[in-house]
């Protein structure tokens, strides 16, 4: 599909459904470049008892993966130590070890030399990783060790790390890439019998979005099937499905055009949404065949496209309200339907005449069951609806002050493959010591401040007996203000200068000043070099996650990990004190969000109702019109009720869902009050709307994605009530409903 001359972007990223949950716009924008990071990353590890196989089996991936375009491999550990030894090393004169500093202070060159001397020779201490020449006395590979903090590989298992250059979240791409590692993995398990596990971000999203796409093609096939077949039946004519046809997909190309042209790309999610929006988009085509086919009159009224133009209204009033949740993915879903809605109402208007069916040939089945439900439900009066309605609002006011009955778990939003939790969760006991989605984020205006407060953070951490300083990870406690290295250079002027102790260390070894001359050059050049944390981080990003974000105006903001098995929520007792220094729950406050969008969307849906109330009364200049808000209100509380009785926790997309019963409810409502004088075709028309919205939304509860079953099956239910409230309240005899002309 393209957009002018672009293909559409279809992506997938997780992010577009997560509430934004940090209220720092610096610690925002970092967050989502480190999640951007994250997105692109990946995770293979290959286990074996056999080690021969391991090392056999890691050769073949990595000559395997090698020819795959999009992906960039990692280096080994051995690599990454030796690239990361050469690129530190300009900058060793920078960095001491504590019990370094303090050899500084107590002992004389002299004494540093001899010391070095009988270090050699017993081979006491760490192991070299620089040569003599570069580092004579053995302290650089001492201090230097003190980056490489990796966990040792063990005998049974590799590790491969890759990048995903681009499209980790195009559902394009993730589809070619998925399939290619599959047949890798498969070829690579047959050969060498190793077990192969991933990690990534990209797993969980091209999972997600083979579920949609298979809720796409099951959703859209059944619900366009039964609606053609419905439409068939009910008009017995070809003629009466090009209207319909030709409404929805007006509407469905020109929603994508637009939400494709406003965001650049369309969300995996707001085409699930969208193939349920035939369901409503279908209604203004249905009404104007039902009325022109079954009216005597050869013309359609005014009242009809009243009804249309208003049923418009409340629709546009209930999708726009997504538009005010905090989540892009259901903003899309907003601009996606009201433009939809639009176009599909603006067909209908303007080329419905050329369907008008002049035969008037419809179904008896429908009129049939039409009235018999008419017949059925309008042995409760409206004054017993209204009755009610108020028990079920009361039931529903009560349940909503009890916790107990909502759901604010962010893993409603997918029901992740169990073999991807168990996969990730290997390779996670053995690629990381941190714990997931639980950091410490700390902020500043400088450098300056951000060590500060990491100082004061460290002091505060030291002063509690339950933590470490190996517990915490990052790139400030990995390295030392510039300030501090300066301080450094110049103390390692007793190492380096004229008879220091590299020179006598010479002297003392018997072997010419010259070999050392080079180290002593080295220093002097080095006068000036110091390793800044945006150097740093250059350095390390092949390898780990960005943790440090300086933007133009000067603010830094940079995250410290915490160690896995920590009580981490003990943390957050230390940084409450500290400014500029916050403990990060992901899951918590992840879910406090959208407790926060879920209370917000339920006053945004009495906003909404508020708004619908004023229009009805300009419409009709009656407070008696406001007896049509029965139907939408007494579906929310029938809804709400029924979640209580059975135990549904209701979720925030339970509540989104609430704003299209709205807009189903008033349209009902409102073709009962405008087309009073052809109330048996008016009855016909809702059947038939609410029998196609059954077909299109209803279906959506059969979705294997958690957030679009909520919406199904909260439509389901919601729309059922809307049935039975207007069949109930359309009772001519009734004295709730007024003749309009």
């Amino acid at each position: 599909m393209f957009v002018g001359s672009k293909p559409v972007q279809i992506d997938t990223n997780l992010a577009d459904v997560t509430p934004t949950t940090i209220n720092s716009v610096e610690s925002a924008d970092a967050i989502k470049s480190l999640q951007s990071n994250i997105e692109n990353r990946v995770l293979i590890l290959l286990s074996s008892t056999d080690e021969f196989n391991l090392d056999r089996a890691e050769e073949l991936l990595r000559e395997a993966l090698t020819g795959l375009p999009n992906l960039e491999i990692h280096p080994d550990s051995d690599e990454i130590f030796d690239t990361l030894q050469v690129q530190l090393s300009p900058f060793r004169f920078n960095f001491l070890t504590e019990s370094q500093h303090q050899d500084l202070i107590d002992f004389n060159a002299e004494q540093i030399a001899e010391q070095a001397k009988s270090q050699m020779l017993t081979l006491i201490g760490e192991p070299r990783i620089l040569s003599f020449a570069d580092d004579p006395l053995g302290w650089h590979s001492s201090a230097l060790l003190n980056f490489f903090q990796q966990r040792a590989e063990d005998e049974s298992w590799r590790l491969i790390g890759l990048s995903i250059a681009r499209g980790a979240m195009d559902i394009r791409a993730q589809e070619t890439l998925s399939q290619q590692l599959d047949s890798i993995f498969t070829n690579i398990k047959s050969t060498t019998e190793v077990s192969i596990d991933t990690s990534g971000v990209f797993f969980f999203a091209a999972d997600a979005a083979q579920s949609a796409k298979r809720d796409i093609s099951l959703i859209s096939s059944i619900s366009t099937i039964g609606i053609v077949m419905l439409l068939w039946l009910t008009f017995g004519s070809l003629r009466a499905l090009g209207l319909p046809l030709i409404s929805v997909a007006s509407g469905v190309i020109f929603a994508a055009a637009v939400t494709h042209l406003i965001f650049g790309s369309l969300h995996i999610l707001t085409i699930v949404f969208g193939a349920s929006l035939i369901g409503i988009a279908i209604d203004y085509a249905l009404h104007y065949l039902v009325h022109q086919s079954g009216s005597k009159e050869r013309t359609i009224g005014a009242n009809l496209f009243g009804a249309l133009a208003l049923s418009l209204c409340t629709s546009v009033i209930g999708y726009a309200a997504l538009g005010l949740a905090g989540l892009p993915a259901l903003q899309k879903v907003a601009v996606f339907s009201c433009s939809g809605l639009l176009m599909a109402w603006i067909t209908v208007v303007v080329v419905g005449h050329y369907f008008t069916l002049t035969d008037r040939r419809v179904s008896n089945s429908l009129a049939w069951s039409a009235k018999r439900l008419s017949n059925a439900l309008q042995t409760v009066s409206a004054k017993a609806w209204s009755l009610i309605v108020l028990v079920l609002a009361l039931v529903g006011l009560y349940g909503s002050q009890q916790a107990e009955n909502f759901n604010d778990d962010p893993r409603v939003f997918f029901n992740a493959d169990p073999r991807l939790v168990e996969s990730e969760q290997k390779v996670a006991a053995v690629a990381t010591d941190f714990e997931p989605g639980r950091y410490v984020i700390v902020a500043g205006n400088s450098r300056e401040e951000v060590y500060s407060r990491v100082s004061a953070f460290t002091a505060a951490v030291r002063a509690e007996t339950q933590f470490k300083a190996t517990d915490f990870r990052g790139i400030p406690l990995m390295l030392i203000n510039e300030a501090e290295q300066r301080q450094n250079y110049l103390a390692m002027n007793k190492l380096y200068a004229a008879e220091g102790a590299a020179e006598l260390l010479a002297d003392n070894l018997g072997v010419d000043r010259n070999l050392v001359e080079s180290a002593m050059l080295a220093y002097k050049n080095a006068r000036d070099e110091r390793l800044s944390p945006v150097q740093l981080q250059s350095l390390l990003n092949r390898f780990l996650p960005p943790s440090w974000f300086e933007s133009e105006q000067g603010s830094v903001v940079s995250f410290i990990l915490i160690r896995k098995g920590l009580n981490a929520d003990a943390v957050s007792d230390v940084t409450a004190t500290l400014p500029g220094v916050e403990y990060v729950n992901t899951l918590a406050r992840t879910s406090a969000e959208l407790q926060k969008q879920r209370s917000a969307a339920a006053a945004y849906l009495l906003i909404a109702i508020g708004l619908i109330a004023i229009i009805l009364v300009i419409r009709y200049r009656s407070f008696s019109a406001l007896s049509s808000l029965l139907i939408p209100i007494g579906s929310i509380a029938g809804f709400v009720s029924l979640c209580m009785v059975f135990g549904v926790g209701i979720n925030l997309f339970h509540v989104m869902a609430l704003f299209l019963v709205l807009g189903f409810g008033m349209d009902y409502a409102i073709f009962s009050r405008e087309m009073t004088r052809h109330r048996n075709i008016t009855m016909q028309a809702i059947v038939l709307s609410a029998l196609t919205s059954l077909l299109s939304f209803g279906l959506l509860a059969m979705s294997e994605i958690p957030i679009v079953s909520s919406f199904g099956f909260t439509l389901l239910i919601g729309n059922l009530f809307n049935l039975i409230g207007a069949m109930i309240l359309s009772n001519p005899q009734d004295t709730l409903q007024e003749n309009h002309n």
